[in-house]
């Protein structure tokens, strides 16, 4: 197969960031792409192994025969509006390169970016594939509030108190993308805005929901809540409950099967 390599970088994000691409391969002999989001980097440092549930998946992907690509946004910050524009971005430059049909995934933070992408850009995605995502942010934001307030009596559950430190980063991080400027402020508009579950009347694609029931960081039930009013305004939706899986690689390894499935018949490569 022959092989090139293209370095592509873009100048133009709000916060006068770079964007680079970069990709191997011979793009003109494929169709399909799946897009891929990774979620929140919880204490703002690179650590090995971070993420690597998008090399799983991403293989499996290619294997089918689809081109793989993943936008990377750093290991600071919750940048939803950031990785919203990288991802259009991406697209974009594949759209140009000869691909026809994207269906996008997301992990985590990243679920919560492949949904609001695809409420964003119905028109540029086939399907998404939402992994143990972030459907409800003032309903998890309020969840942590709580837990930290109450940490004492979730030390048992947690067995780390790290979790604390965790919590704020991730409070401080989520206020700090919405202009909040202090932890237990009233919610902004833009906490409903970007949750998909406030946003279900624009979801108009196809929606596949993994998620593990004893996942500690975002909660099984919010998949479940996020599932059932899909279901009741009558969108594609289809929930895979993961027993015992938590919010790690081996509840996607579970689900690949499933993930590949779903995407072939909304996506074909």
């Amino acid at each position: 197969m022959e092989s090139s390599k293209l370095k592509y970088e873009e100048n133009k994000l709000r916060d006068g960031s770079d964007y680079v691409l970069i990709y191997e391969g011979s793009l003109s002999k494929h169709r399909s792409a799946v897009l891929g989001c990774r979620g929140w980097a919880n204490m703002g440092i690179y650590k090995p192994g971070l993420h690597r549930e998008l090399d799983a998946i991403g293989e499996a992907f290619a294997k089918e025969g689809y081109v793989w690509a993943a936008t990377d946004y750093g290991v600071g910050g919750y940048p939803i509006k950031r990785a919203l524009a990288s991802l259009n971005i991406l697209q974009m430059k594949l759209k140009s390169e000869g691909l026809k049909s994207f269906s996008v995934i997301g992990f985590s933070m990243g679920g919560q970016i492949a949904l609001m992408y695809s409420i964003k850009y119905p028109d540029n995605v086939s399907c998404v594939v939402d992994v143990y995502g972030v459907s409800d942010l003032p309903r998890l934001v309020s969840e942590v509030r709580r837990k930290m307030c109450l940490l004492p009596l979730f030390l048992p559950i947690y067995r780390d108190i790290n979790i604390l430190k965790v919590a704020r980063k991730f409070l401080k991080d989520v206020s700090e993308e919405f202009g909040v400027k202090k932890l237990f402020s009233p919610y902004p508009e833009g906490y409903f805005e970007y949750s998909p579950i406030h946003n279900i009347d624009k979801l108009n694609v196809p929606v596949l929901i993994v998620h593990g029931t004893k996942d500690l960081l975002v909660p099984y039930k919010h998949s479940v809540t996020f599932y059932e009013k899909l279901k009741k305004m009558g969108k594609t939706v289809s929930l895979v409950t993961v027993k015992d899986g938590g919010h790690d690689q081996e509840t996607v390894k579970k689900a690949i099967e499933e993930i590949l499935g779903f995407t072939k018949r909304y996506n074909p490569p």
